[in-house]
């Protein structure tokens, strides 16, 4: 059966027609769709993959608008696999009780696996079911965060799910890498108005990073819009109650900007013109930058890695260790896809094991298969690190089992071998 799909022709923030183009990159299944069986993943649809920029805001954003439900309903990452993700959100929630402290009530919109619940649990001795709730579109991971008692409602985060949840009287509010997911930024930060949290904050890749890095792979169709702090404040400020507060620049995702935000009353208007704020110097910043050419740099960098990494697997025998969504779009878009010889990819999930990458059909596998390769095994010649943004832990692992240096690829040359 063909998955419907639609070209967005105009700006999701300020409905402006006029869009130019500044990366296509080839067709791709959607990144999270592990399937069954070989067959099954080789036969997955493939779906435009092109981002735009807005002439007059200046927001990037895809033009493929892919239905939601397809990506989330049943989704196969969960943020508390990797140990650097579980340090980050238990620091990310004492900060907000160092900054907030009289936060009794938390909200989370996409709460994931729960490991944000649980570690807002933890840093601000909440009751875990009567003031830590979650609201998450995956049925898979709603049911484990019930089962480990976590109070989490199933469905897309909306202004009729609050009313009819009765997710009133918080006092504060998270959404981590889920506002370059939805289509409807402002009707969601409309919404959060309604919980009666006076203040809240948000994580979400930073574009700069992205251009920085050369990191393309993380386009793919979940990711609709690709943010600047520029876009965040000013339209932030203009159609919705919130106020940018402070912004900081976290690692990860290979670079996020962590927003804080207060009620709009409840701070000065308009603060980030005030130059002594941080938020300025980032719109600052941005205000001197030539975004493209920075893309044209970007495009350049593809073409580099694309020939540095064929150079490095062709004729090889080639394992993939971390299957995140992004390994998508790097197999499609430097055509690794095609003439490289690949066995298996490893990735710590469960959710994920026993399943078929996207479209390439490669069986993903525990760690304890490569094990068994490792050491003189002699299957296995050399090891494309999928997951990068992890790559000093996997690094580590794979020299502890026996890997040598020229065995190890990086992308983007992310980390030392």
């Amino acid at each position: 059966m063909t998955v419907k799909y639609r070209q967005r022709t105009t700006c999701r923030l300020c409905n402006n027609d006029k869009l130019a183009a500044v990366l296509h990159l080839p067709p791709t299944p959607l990144a999270n769709s592990f399937m069954k069986t070989r067959e099954e993943s080789v036969a997955l649809e493939k779906f435009p993959l092109d981002v735009n920029c807005c002439e007059r805001c200046g927001h990037h954003q895809l033009g493929t608008v892919v239905d939601p439900k397809l990506m989330f309903q049943n989704y196969a990452y969960a943020s508390g696999t990797a140990q650097s993700f579980r340090q980050h959100f238990k620091e990310y929630a004492e900060e907000i009780v160092r900054r907030f402290p009289d936060t009794n009530s938390f909200l989370e919109v996409g709460s994931n696996d729960g490991t944000m619940l649980h570690a807002m649990y933890n840093a601000a001795k909440c009751s875990r079911s009567a003031e830590v709730f979650g609201v998450e579109p995956a049925e898979n991971l709603v049911k484990q965060c019930l089962k480990e008692g976590l109070n989490v409602s199933h469905g897309f985060f909306s202004e009729k799910l609050v009313n009819e949840r009765r997710l009133f009287n918080m006092d504060f509010w998270t959404a981590n890498n889920v506002l370059a997911h939805i289509n409807d930024f402002v009707g969601t930060l409309n919404a959060l108005a309604l919980t009666g949290a006076k203040a809240g904050a948000f994580e979400v890749q930073y574009l700069g990073s992205l251009l920085d890095g050369g990191m393309f792979d993380m386009t793919y169709h979940e990711h609709v819009s690709y943010w600047r702090a520029t876009e965040l404040v000013n339209h932030l400020h203009e159609h919705t109650p919130w106020a940018v507060v402070d912004i900081e620049l976290v690692p990860t995702h290979g670079g996020s900007l962590r927003v804080w935000v207060e009620r709009s009353g409840e701070v000065p208007t308009r603060p980030h013109l005030h130059p002594d704020f941080r938020v300025y110097h980032f719109i600052e910043t941005e205000s001197r930058r030539d975004w493209a050419m920075s893309w044209g740099v970007l495009k350049e960098k593809m073409d580099a890695e694309r020939e540095r990494l064929r150079s490095l697997l062709e004729g090889k025998r080639v394992v993939i260790y971390g299957a995140p969504a992004k390994l998508t779009t790097l197999l499609y878009g430097l055509g690794l896809n095609k003439g490289v010889d690949f066995a298996y990819v490893v990735d710590d999930s469960p959710l994920k094991q026993g399943l078929f990458t996207p479209g390439t059909g490669l069986p993903v596998v525990g760690v304890d298969h490569l094990k068994r390769h490792a050491k003189g095994g002699g299957t296995v010649d050399t090891v494309l690190v999928g997951a990068w943004n992890f790559a000093e832990g996997i690094v580590m692992r794979l020299r502890e089992m026996g890997f040598e240096h020229n065995q190890i690829v990086v992308p983007f040359e992310q980390a030392e071998k």
